[in-house]
């Protein structure tokens, strides 16, 4: 599967040995793939749209990502920590089977980054493992490039602004308006009197907004939020979420009180309800 961040209840390169290493590693994985040659060739060989600049960016962009959110990073061959502060040698590589995208290849095993582009926007899309074998791409590719990408300390990702953003958001927020109707409503609508909702910012090529109902008693839903794009406007459809019984409560060193925490943080938007 794409590993891929987004919802924490549901599952949102690296220099080893130096350089010298990287032609072995490559070397090696071509004698134990059965599907794949290295073909030298050039930057001309990038698919429309695609810059060196823009997969660089976009690589970057997805390490600074992981290590936000995942600082205690479970998947080990995806743990970027080690090399903060150290630049990383990755493979540009174009697929003949997928042409159309970009895929790095990294000194840290034999994952894969995808690179696409979609609505104006050059993205990492995840890591593809190479036994994700209905998804890893097959046939030989080219080598297009090699890349080397400082690893930064993690900060607050850059989500970007522009005013289709913002009309996203503002679907993010009429959803929750509905929602909040509903809560006060209810059977319980007293113990939503003073809530507060926190819409998340995220990246403009997304289609889910991640959205935060949290009460005066410490209670927390999380409730993600489709957005789909028809004739430059745009319609909400709700995904299954989880709650938090206590905010309050959370064990500090927990992941779950980690997510809760960095999605609050990077609000993007907060109000209570029937105050937007």
């Amino acid at each position: 599967m794409i590993v891929r961040k987004v919802i924490f209840a549901f599952t949102i390169s690296l220099l080893v040995n130096g350089c010298s290493n990287l032609s072995q590693d490559i070397d090696d994985s071509k004698n134990t793939s059965t599907n794949s040659a290295v073909v030298v060739t050039s930057s001309s060989e990038l698919p429309t749209r695609f810059s060196l600049d823009s997969i660089r960016k976009a690589f970057k962009e997805y390490i600074n990502y992981r290590l936000w959110f995942y600082p205690d990073e479970t998947e080990k061959q995806f743990n970027f920590e080690p090399y903060i502060g150290k630049e990383i040698t990755t493979e540009v590589r174009v697929y003949e089977s997928n042409p159309q995208n970009i895929y790095i290849h990294t000194e840290i095993g034999d994952w894969l980054a995808k690179i696409v582009y979609a609505n104006g926007f050059v993205y990492c899309d995840g890591f593809i493992r190479q036994e994700d074998t209905n998804i890893y791409p097959k046939g030989d590719y080219k080598k297009v490039d090699t890349l080397k990408i400082k690893v930064e300390p993690p900060h607050k990702p850059n989500y970007g602004t522009s005013h289709r953003k913002d009309k996203m958001i503002q679907a993010a927020v009429d959803y929750a308006e509905h929602l909040c109707k509903d809560f006060e409503n209810g059977t319980e609508s007293e113990l939503w009197k003073d809530s507060k909702v926190y819409i998340v910012d995220f990246y403009e090529y997304e289609n889910v907004i991640n959205v935060w109902f949290v009460r005066q008693d410490g209670f927390a839903s999380y409730t993600p939020v489709q957005v789909t794009e028809s004739n430059n406007e745009f319609t909400t459809q709700g995904i299954k979420g989880f709650d938090i019984p206590n905010i309050r409560k959370l064990d500090k060193k927990d992941n779950e009180t980690y997510f809760f925490e960095k999605q609050i943080g990077d609000t993007i938007k907060s109000y209570c309800p029937g105050n937007t």
